[in-house]
C-alpha cells in the first residue's frame, strides 16, 4: 500500500531528501553556520580546506548532497578538526 495520499506524490510524502540543498540546510548537514559557508564560498577556509562545492541556481546558492558528504569525509580523512579553519595538530610537530 502506498503512503501517498491524493494531495501529495509519493515523492512528498515520503522520506526523499533533496538532491539540492540550500545554504541553512547545508549547514545543518555539516553542522556549521550558514556565515561559514557564506565566507568558504568568497575564499575563507573552512575547517582548514576549501569548503564544499556549491551551484548556483538563478540567484539561489545550492549545495549538492553528495558533495556535502564527500567533503566532510574527506575533511574527517585528512584528521582536521571539524572547528572552523583549526587543523589538528600533525605527529611530530
Amino acid at each position: 500500500m502506498s503512503t501517498a495520499t491524493a494531495e501529495r506524490p509519493a515523492s512528498v510524502a515520503g522520506a526523499v531528501a533533496p538532491e539540492y540543498l540550500d545554504t541553512s540546510a547545508a549547514a545543518a548537514l555539516l553542522s556549521v553556520s550558514e556565515s561559514a559557508l557564506y565566507q568558504s564560498r568568497h575564499g575563507r577556509p573552512l575547517c582548514g580546506s576549501t569548503g564544499p562545492q556549491w551551484v548556483r541556481m538563478g540567484r539561489h546558492i545550492r549545495y549538492r548532497r553528495r558533495d556535502l558528504i564527500e567533503w566532510a569525509e574527506s575533511i574527517a580523512r585528512e584528521g582536521e578538526r571539524a572547528t572552523f579553519g583549526v587543523p589538528l595538530p600533525r605527529a611530530g610537530q
